[in-house]
């Protein structure tokens, strides 16, 4: 799987082959990576298979059920379908194959479509910070996210016309997370960009570092506590996917 990619496991049954088909056909003309099985062996008993699946929907990002009477009856779609609702239920589609093809078709389009174009992330925080924010941008990466890396501006009269190009996208195309701690608040860089993202108008996500103050400091007068979502400075993976939904709720 590619970081940065919106990677997609269809869930079916291998008697649906024809249609499945003209879905990953249509997917690929997105530059996603569409994932089909058409094992006739998938209606034996064979542990190591069910195990070898779990793996390939782990490692996707997005999940694509299609509905027909054949995958209603299949077994092993019920576990795919079982397995894949317990990892995570924010990227879900279903696309009815019998009685609504094509419009079902034009639906999943627009959907992609929008997640695609809402689908950029700046972080901003004090280089202080930056294991904190590195653990972020890994985690939303291997979720499709495309993550810009301050680490890759190059040093310059014009490093911050590079930053402010990345944010102005993301205003325009996904969110910014600004880190809060009180690395952040000696910051001035931080403070820049955090007011570079409002009056952009960009979707802005604070992120409270923990202590004991739970600090917020000067960005009190700018974001309210209330909002902002705590974690450890080494994020714990339920506090990532607590952040993750967040992001997608932002672009719904």
């Amino acid at each position: 799987m590619k970081e940065n990619k919106l990677t997609i496991f269809l869930s079916h049954s291998h008697k649906d082959e024809e249609k499945v088909r003209k879905i990953r056909d249509i997917l690929e003309t997105l530059d996603c990576e569409p994932l089909i099985f058409f094992l006739k062996c998938l209606d034996d008993d064979n542990q190591n298979l069910e195990d070898f699946i779990k793996k390939e929907i782990e490692a996707r990002n997005i999940f694509l059920y299609c509905k027909s009477r054949n995958s209603e009856r299949s077994e092993w779609v019920k576990k795919e379908l079982e397995y894949i609702r317990s990892l995570d239920k924010s990227r879900i589609y279903e696309v009815d194959i019998e009685n609504d093809f094509q419009q079902g078709i034009i639906r999943l389009l627009n959907a992609l479509m929008k997640m695609i174009k809402q689908n950029r992330l700046f972080v901003s925080c004090s280089d202080l910070d930056k294991k904190t924010a590195k653990a972020i941008m890994t985690f939303m990466r291997k979720k499709g996210i495309a993550v810009f890396d301050y680490t890759d501006v190059r040093a310059g009269a014009s490093w911050f016309n590079q930053i402010k190009n990345e944010i102005a996208k993301c205003a325009e195309e996904g969110n910014v997370i600004v880190i809060l701690s009180e690395n952040s608040n000696k910051s001035k860089y931080v403070m820049m960009e955090l007011e570079y993202a409002l009056n952009c108008g960009a979707s802005v996500i604070p992120v409270i570092i923990k202590s004991d103050k739970n600090y917020v400091g000067d960005f009190g007068t700018i974001l309210y506590k209330s909002n902002a979502l705590k974690i450890d400075s080494k994020p714990t993976k339920e506090q990532l996917e607590t952040l993750y939904r967040v992001l997608i709720e932002k672009n719904d």
